[in-house]
């Protein structure tokens, strides 16, 4: 009753936001900008797969309906030229959950191409394993380790391996800095870190799958190595999380020329990272920022429209879409910069 309750209030603030401030506080048009939407999964609270295939069908309907579909490829080079259709939509997906899979046939029925933002570690820890993803595996499991503290000793040096974020990324750079004297240990570190954990059901994309996806007219791009926050990490965990990303997935597939952050909000991305996406050839990086790219803004900081991991109404779809999020965040962003210049205007009065 409760979530019920609360995806009608979502809905009508979605939708009046969009009715009562969309012509005043859209600072750029979605009829000749750019719409990018992101999706992470596709089914909800173990429901039945049948209804959320059902729900995808209605809402690719009415996107095909509404918008001009385009490639990233597309999107992208229609931006740096300045040159985009009517309407025009770019469909993302991010991590490459495995459900992507159950419901491809749905957006491919419908004509919609879409592109998958892949993250190297993730993907090659659900493939065999290979010698030349083995560190991208291992940073991965380091930085998402959640289990007992340990200690692992061996020729080359000690690792102490905790679940806290900073031990675990100081674990991290102690191998990337050596990483040649590691080398030979690197998968008896894996399984060393793993050994506490039981087998678990997959539940993201392998090569083999993400390669048949890319056969039927995908196109992959780069989500990092391991999904950490690019903006915490130093420029050496830097330089690794995107340039080992782009080396892997250059080999995996024909073309990544399009990059996506980790978390995409204020305080995952900085202009280092922006630095360091260009100096790996990625010409464009999208955000989760909600708003509609108009091409005049810097390339790696391209807005998307996060679609959110739980169920909505179609209704909260259309008006989510049309950038009903676009004015509720504009109009918080103004609040606060208005608050801003009241504190500071109030400040400067007393001190005088």
């Amino acid at each position: 009753m409760v979530e019920t309750q609360m995806t009608i209030i979502r809905t009508v603030a979605f939708s009046v936001a969009l009715a009562m401030g969309g012509k005043l506080l859209l600072r750029n048009s979605p009829r000749d900008c750019l719409t990018t939407i992101l999706f992470h999964n596709f089914t909800y609270d173990g429901e039945p797969l049948a209804k959320a295939r059902e729900r995808l069908k209605y809402q690719c309907e009415w996107l095909k309906k509404n918008y001009s579909p385009l490639t990233l490829t597309a999107a992208t080079d229609g931006l740096s030229g300045g040159r985009l259709p009517n309407m025009p939509l770019l469909i993302t997906i991010d991590d490459a959950h495995t459900d992507t899979l159950d419901v491809f046939d749905i957006f491919r029925s419908f004509e919609l191409p879409i592109a998958i933002f892949v993250c190297a570690g993730w993907s090659a820890n659900a493939s065999p394993r290979e010698e030349p993803t083995a560190l991208a595996r291992l940073v991965t499991d380091l930085e998402w380790y959640s289990g007992p503290e340990k200690e692992l000793i061996f020729p080359c040096g000690t690792l102490k391996v905790q679940s806290d974020k900073r031990p675990r990324r100081e674990t991290a750079s102690q191998i990337l800095n050596h990483r040649d004297d590691w080398r030979p240990y690197l998968e008896e570190i894996i399984q060393k870190i793993n050994s506490h954990r039981s087998t678990a059901r997959r539940n993201i994309c392998n090569w083999q799958e993400l390669a048949e996806l890319e056969n039927l007219g995908v196109e992959i791009g780069c989500h990092s190595v391991s999904h950490m926050n690019l903006a915490e990490g130093d420029q050496s965990r830097l330089d690794f999380e995107i340039f080992e990303a782009k080396r892997i997935l250059n080999s995996k597939f024909a073309r990544c020329e399009a990059f996506a952050y980790p978390f995409g909000v204020p305080g995952s991305y900085s202009s280092a990272t922006s630095k360091t996406l260009s100096k790996a050839g990625f010409q464009h990086a999208f955000l989760t920022r909600s708003d509609f790219a108009s091409g005049h803004e810097n390339p790696h900081e391209l807005p998307r429209i996060a679609l959110p991991d739980h169920l909505v109404s179609f209704v909260e779809f259309r008006a989510r879409v049309r950038g009903g999020g676009v004015v509720i965040s504009n109009v918080r962003n103004y609040i606060r910069s208005n608050l801003v210049k009241l504190t500071d205007g109030a400040s400067e009065q007393v001190a005088n």
